[in-house]
C-alpha cells in the first residue's frame, strides 16, 4: 500500500525546476544522504523534463511504498503520444533528432527500481522507486504530516538558485569522476602488471613442467582479477555517460536563464525609458512655458499618468521579488470573491471605456465566502481584467462570472481579445514571457502581471489556468480559490461584502487644511524638499525645509515647530538616528514633537520600523498631497490616535 505524500502538476519550465527541488526537500526529511538526494533530484528531473519537453506536461506524485524495506516511490505521469520505441531505447540501441533515451537510460541506472508503463497515443507513465535507508523513520500519518508541514515551510528558490545548487551538485560529481579517473589509472597498472605477471609465468612454465599445475591455477586466478577490473572499468564508464548527461542538463539550464535574464533586462529598459520619456519630454515643455492652457493641462495628465505607471511597474517587480524570496504575507479573512470582482471592475471600467470595450459581469447566487487577502485577490482580478482590456481591440467584450463549483468559488474572465497560440499557452504564467516580438513592441508590460496570479492565486492554495481556441479568437482565465471551511463562514460573507463595499462605497478624501501649522521638512533631496515645501504651503502652513539631521537640529534649536515630516535615507545619519535625538532630548526636558516619515521604503517591515523608532505616521513617496496633508493633521490632532 503506498502513502501519498505530495502531487505536482508539471506545465512548464519552473515546474520541472520545482519537481527537482521537492524531489531532493523529500529525500532529505526520509534522511536519505547527501549522495542519494543528488541521485534522486536528478533523476526525477530528468524524467519531468521528457513528460515537459515530449508531452506538453504531466503530474509528479511522491508516495512512500510499504514493505521490507519501504521504499520511496515517485510517479511521473502524462498524457502524450507515448514512447513506441520503448525497448530499444532501454537497450541503448535507439537513435534520434530527439535523442537518444540517456534521460531514461540516466535515470534508471540512478534508481533502485524502474518501471515504464507506455500506450501509443494514450501517454506515458515512469515509476522510480528508492529504498529509504535504515535510519529513515518508519512512515506513519504523525510522518506524512511533518513531511507536509517541512515542505510548506521550504519556498521555491529562484531558477538561479536551482542553478547554482546544480552547479554544486555538478562539482561533486566531477570530484568523484576524478577519483574515479585515479581509481582507473591504478586498475590499469594493475592490469599491465597482471600481464607481466601472466608473461613471467608462461615462461616459468616452458622452463619447468613440475610447476605447470599451480602455474595454471595461479593464470586462472589473474584471469579473473582481469575481468573483475574491466567490469569495474565499463561501471566506471557509465557513471561518466551519467555525468555527461548531468553536465548537459545543467548547461542548458544556465543557458536558458541567461537568455531570459537578457530579454528580461532589455524588457525592463524599454519600459521604463518609454514612461520617462514622456515625462521628460513634457516637462521640459511646461519648463518653455509656450504651452497654452489646455496644453498645460494635457502635459500635466501626462506626466501624471506615466508616473503611475512607473509606480505601477516597480511595485510588480517588488511583488515578485518577494514571492521568490518567500516574504509574501497575506492578510487573511474572509472574502467575498464577488464583491472584490466588483471593486476590481470599478477601477478598470475607464480604462475598458476609452477602448469602447464592454464589460459584463455575471455574480454567483449562491455566492460563499474564501479565506484569503482580500488585496491580494483584488489584485489577482484586476491584473485578469486589465490584461483582458489590452489585448481586446476596440468594440469588442470582455465577460467576468463568478460561480461556486465543487468545493471552489470560480472566477472567470472571457474576453473577444487576439487570443493565445497553442504554442505560446504552456508559457503564458511564466514570468518575464512575451507571445512574440512583435506583441512585445504593440502592448506594453514587463510580462509579470500573469505570472503574479499564478503565484497569488497558488500562495491561497487555489488554480489557474488560461485556454485559448487559437490566435484571433479570445481567451478565458479561469481561477479556483477552495471556499472558507462551513464551520467558520457563518454571516463572514456578509461581514466581508460589507467591507469590500463601504471600502468601495467610500469617496475620496480631500485635502487637509493645515493653517498656522509650523511644520520642519527634512528631506536631503532638493527637488524634494521644494515639492514637499510648496505642497504643505499650499495648504496653509508655515514650512522650514533643512536637508540633513545636523541642520534640522539646529533648527530645532531655534524654534520648535508643530509637526516634524522627514525622510529615512539621509546623508551622514539617517531619519531613526533624527527621531532618536529628538525623543532622547524630550525624555530629559520634556514635551512631545509629532513626527511623520515621507519616505521611499514601502514594505510592510518597514512602516513597523518606522513607527517603533518614534513615528507616528508613514507615508510612501511618491507623495500624495491628499495623504501627506491627513497624515499630519492625524497626528497634529489629540483627539486621533496617533499610530496611522
Amino acid at each position: 500500500m503506498n502513502t501519498l505524500l505530495l502531487t505536482l502538476d508539471i506545465r512548464t519550465e519552473s515546474d520541472v525546476v520545482f519537481v527537482r527541488q521537492r524531489a531532493r526537500q523529500i529525500a532529505a526529511l526520509l534522511e536519505f544522504d547527501a549522495h542519494d538526494q543528488t541521485r534522486i533530484s536528478t533523476a526525477v528531473s530528468e524524467i519531468a523534463r521528457n513528460a515537459f519537453l515530449y508531452a506538453q506536461g504531466g503530474r509528479a506524485q511522491f508516495s512512500i511504498a510499504g514493505g521490507a524495506p519501504e521504499h520511496l516511490i515517485i510517479s511521473i505521469s502524462d498524457r502524450g503520444q507515448g514512447i513506441p520505441d520503448l525497448p530499444a531505447i532501454l537497450a541503448g540501441n535507439y537513435k534520434s533528432d530527439r535523442g537518444m533515451g540517456l534521460g531514461l537510460l540516466g535515470a534508471k541506472k540512478l534508481m533502485d527500481t524502474f518501471r515504464v508503463d507506455t500506450v501509443p497515443g494514450h501517454g506515458t507513465t515512469v515509476e522510480l522507486g528508492k529504498a529509504l535507508p535504515l535510519q529513515a523513520p518508519k512512515t506513519t500519518p504523525q510522518l506524512v504530516l511533518r513531511i507536509s508541514a517541512e515542505l510548506a515551510k521550504l519556498a521555491p528558490t529562484s531558477l538561479m538558485e536551482e542553478i547554482r545548487q546544480q552547479n554544486i551538485e555538478l562539482l561533486h560529481a566531477l570530484d568523484e569522476l576524478r577519483s574515479r579517473q585515479l581509481e582507473l589509472d591504478r586498475m590499469y597498472r594493475e592490469v599491465a602488471a597482471a600481464n607481466t605477471q601472466l608473461e613471467d609465468k608462461a615462461d616459468a612454465l616452458e622452463r619447468t613442467a613440475a610447476s605447470e599445475r599451480a602455474a595454471r591455477e595461479e593464470a586462472a586466478q589473474a584471469r579473473s582479477e582481469l575481468e573483475q577490473l574491466m567490469v569495474r572499468l565499463r561501471e566506471a564508464n557509465e557513471r561518466l555517460v551519467v555525468g555527461s548527461v548531468l553536465a548537459q542538463t545543467m548547461t542548458e539550464d544556465a543557458e536558458q536563464a541567461s537568455h531570459l535574464k537578457d530579454e528580461f533586462l532589455a524588457t525592463v529598459s524599454h519600459e521604463l525609458r518609454t514612461p520617462l520619456n514622456a515625462i521628460l519630454g513634457w516637462a521640459r515643455m511646461l519648463g518653455s512655458q509656450q504651452l497654452s492652457a489646455d496644453r498645460t493641462q494635457h502635459a500635466i495628465a501626462v506626466i501624471e499618468r506615466n508616473a503611475a505607471t512607473l509606480a505601477h511597474l516597480i511595485e510588480d517587480l517588488l511583488d515578485v521579488s518577494r514571492i521568490v524570496a518567500g516574504t509574501m504575507r497575506l492578510a487573511t479573512q474572509p472574502v467575498d470573491l464577488a464583491a472584490v470582482t466588483g471593486a476590481a471592475l470599478d477601477v478598470v471600467r475607464p480604462l475598458a471605456a476609452a477602448k469602447d470595450v464592454h464589460l459584463a459581469f455575471a455574480p454567483a447566487p449562491d455566492n460563499r465566502p474564501v479565506s484569503g487577502d482580500a488585496g491580494r485577490i483584488q489584485q489577482v482580478v484586476w491584473n485578469l481584467l486589465a490584461n483582458a482590456i489590452k489585448f481586446t481591440p476596440e468594440g469588442g467584450r470582455v465577460d467576468v462570472f463568478v460561480e461556486r463549483s465543487n468545493g471552489h468559488m470560480e472566477l472567470r474572465v472571457v474576453d473577444t481579445g487576439q487570443g493565445i497560440s497553442p504554442d505560446f499557452l504552456p508559457h503564458v504564467f511564466e514570468r518575464f514571457r512575451q507571445a512574440d516580438p512583435a506583441t512585445t513592441r504593440r502592448y506594453t508590460g514587463l510580462g509579470l502581471g500573469l505570472a503574479l496570479v499564478r503565484q497569488l492565486v497558488e500562495l491561497h492554495g487555489g488554480t489557474v489556468e488560461a485556454a485559448s481556441p487559437g490566435v484571433g479568437r479570445g481567451a478565458t482565465f479561469t481561477v479556483r480559490l477552495p471556499l472558507l471551511a462551513a464551520a467558520h463562514a457563518g454571516d463572514a460573507g456578509g461581514i466581508a461584502e460589507r467591507r469590500i463595499a463601504a471600502s468601495a462605497a467610500s469617496p475620496m478624501p480631500r485635502a487637509q487644511r493645515l493653517d498656522r501649522l509650523r511644520i520642519l521638512v527634512v528631506d536631503d533631496s532638493a527637488d524634494g524638499r521644494a515639492l514637499t515645501s510648496l505642497l504643505l504651503t499650499q495648504a496653509g502652513a508655515s514650512v522650514t525645509a533643512v536637508g540633513s539631521v545636523r541642520d534640522a537640529l539646529q533648527a530645532l534649536a531655534v524654534e520648535r515647530p508643530d509637526v516634524l515630516v522627514s525622510d529615512i535615507g539621509l546623508p551622514d545619519e539617517d531619519g531613526y538616528a533624527l527621531i532618536r535625538h529628538i525623543r532622547q532630548h524630550e525624555a530629559e526636558h520634556g514635551g512631545f514633537l509629532p513626527a511623520v516619515a515621507l519616505t521611499g521604503y514601502a514594505r510592510a517591515e518597514d512602516r513597523a520600523r518606522v513607527l517603533a523608532a518614534g513615528f507616528q505616521a508613514h507615508v510612501t513617496k511618491p507623495v500624495e498631497p491628499v495623504e501627506l496633508t491627513a497624515a499630519i493633521a492625524v497626528v497634529t490632532d489629540p483627539r486621533r490616535a496617533p499610530d496611522l
